[in-house]
């Protein structure tokens, strides 16, 4: 399967903020289903086609052309890999041949006994044999859910860092079957966790067969079948010939219940990399949610806005609204605006976004902090500086700052101390960010006012999308991986892990 491990980067400069599958694709789960992928174009961008009458060429320009890589992309999710979707299709991909002693340890593993398992494992099994697409012998016995034969094929020495034809290792295949029991056996034993994969990523072929694609219904008032086939064989032609190699990302960001998540909470993630669906649960807000802000009150507030004070209580009920519908600035702008959908007069405030933290009170509240939406050709883009406090019974209260007390920030880390969140790193806007220094803002809890604090010492410059732990026999937070940004260009993976200690606000670099 196509995991959220990994993702495409291939629209956009390197001198850009960061690619559309950087923000976009990365966040969107691959186990929907492939009538969600119809849906999914739909809303998101036919009816912009209709309202801004593109033709095919301005359908395949850099401005539109996101869509059909994002389809290419949820097709790949449905063909390859751990998926449990679309069989007949992925079965139809060109695959490596499999000798007969793999066959017969695949199919051991999948309807044999432990016992006839262990005796092909006596007899000189390789326990690494990859089979169909790629699938190792520890894939097959995630997806049979069989947890015996799992612990065996590794006591024999598989590798569960192996990934497959898709680049998915053994636990990205556990989250894609949500099979907790191996989830919880793999990361004991310490395997990456979507950040730094042991072995290079595979090329993969992102040709797919044409005649195993069903053109969706609602695509067809748009082109003519064979002008989508055309499209699918030209994007795929394109990530083919692009000499990007995949960005990682992290394996917490496609676990499906609250089971799986917790065990990637207890070895170090983030919580705010839970996606929208758990975190929904986490936060008590129930499903089904409408619009109950008026046309005026949406005009009134559609956009974010500063606050005055350190802390300033937002009230709005077209935010509210946003919160609790996870909508985002075309939901609410085809609400409110109908056809007129670029009327509103500037990026719509939502809180469907990627980078905010989410940190677990002692008290069962949760609060979230900043993030961003979309990227910066978008008319939605914004990065947020406010404070949502979720009592995790459905109830939120939305608090803003002054932005010279508090900037917007995305993709830093929250560290909960005693009563306060310290909030590290940030990517931020590309022209307000502070090459070589990091950026360190402290919470209060109780009070919610927030402060910024100097430090001295090795920092690690201006990180994001790192990892961040506190240490309480030294009174210091543990900084690892991430991206340090130092110029425009593309941000190189941080190596080292930096502490900074909480009594003297002093940075070291650890290795």
């Amino acid at each position: 399967m196509y995991h959220a491990g990994s993702t495409i980067g291939v629209l956009g400069s390197p001198n850009s903020r960061s690619s559309f599958f950087d923000t976009t694709l990365v966040r969107l789960p691959s186990r929907l289903q492939a009538s969600k992928l119809s849906e999914l174009l739909w809303t998101l961008y036919c009816p912009k086609l209709n309202t801004m009458q593109l033709d095919l060429n301005q359908w395949r320009s850099w401005h539109v052309l996101p869509c059909a890589f994002l389809s290419l992309v949820f097709l790949l999710g449905q063909l390859g890999g751990c998926s449990q979707r679309n069989k007949e299709a992925r079965m139809a991909r060109e695959d490596r041949p499999m000798s007969q002693e793999t066959r017969e340890l695949h199919e051991a593993i999948r309807k044999g006994s432990l016992d006839e398992l262990r005796t092909l494992l006596d007899s000189g099994a390789d326990v690494n044999s990859a089979g169909r697409l790629g699938r190792t012998p520890l894939m097959v016995a995630i997806e049979a859910a069989d947890l015996q034969k799992l612990q065996l094929l590794l006591e024999r020495g598989a590798d569960p860092e192996i990934t497959d034809d898709f680049n998915t290792t053994a636990l990205g295949c556990a989250v894609s079957y949500d099979f907790v029991p191996a989830i919880k056996l793999l990361l004991e034993l310490g395997v990456d966790r979507g950040y730094e994969p042991k072995y290079p990523q595979k090329r993969i072929d992102y040709r797919i067969p044409t005649e195993h694609l069903e053109m969706p219904n609602e695509m067809k008032s748009v082109m003519t079948e064979s002008e989508w086939k055309e499209l699918m064989e030209d994007s795929g032609r394109a990530l083919n010939e692009s000499p990007d190699e995949l960005p990682i990302f992290p394996l917490i960001t496609e676990v499906q219940s609250i089971e799986a998540l917790q065990q990637f909470l207890q070895a170090g993630d983030r919580l705010g990399d839970v996606p929208t669906e758990l975190k929904s649960q986490l936060l008590g807000i129930p499903d089904g949610i409408e619009f109950t802000a008026s046309r005026q009150e949406f005009l009134r507030d559609q956009t974010r806005r500063f606050g005055v004070r350190n802390p300033e209580l937002f009230k709005s009920n077209f935010w509210n609204d946003m919160v609790l519908t996870q909508g985002n600035g075309y939901s609410a702008r085809k609400h409110f605006l109908g056809d007129n959908l670029f009327g509103a007069i500037g990026p719509v405030w939502c809180n469907q976004r990627y980078g905010a933290s989410l940190t677990a009170l002692t008290d069962g509240r949760y609060i979230q902090i900043g993030g961003e939406h979309e990227d910066f050709y978008d008319p939605d883009f914004c990065i947020y500086n406010d404070v949502i406090v979720f009592d995790g019974k459905g109830g939120f209260q939305i608090y803003g700052y002054p932005k010279d007390v508090f900037p917007p920030t995305d993709f830093h880390t929250a560290t909960l101390v005693d009563e306060h969140i310290y909030v590290i790193g940030s990517l931020g806007y590309q022209d307000e960010r502070k090459f070589g220094t990091t950026p360190v803002f402290r919470l209060n809890v109780v009070s919610l006012v927030i402060e910024e604090i100097a430090t001295d010492g090795v920092a690690p410059g201006w990180i994001h999308k790192h990892l961040a732990e506190y240490d309480p026999e030294s009174n210091s937070i543990l900084i690892s991986r991430g991206e340090v940004q130092v110029d425009s260009s593309a941000p190189p993976r941080n190596g080292a892990t930096f502490s900074l200690d909480l009594s003297s606000l002093r940075w070291a670099k650890l290795d």
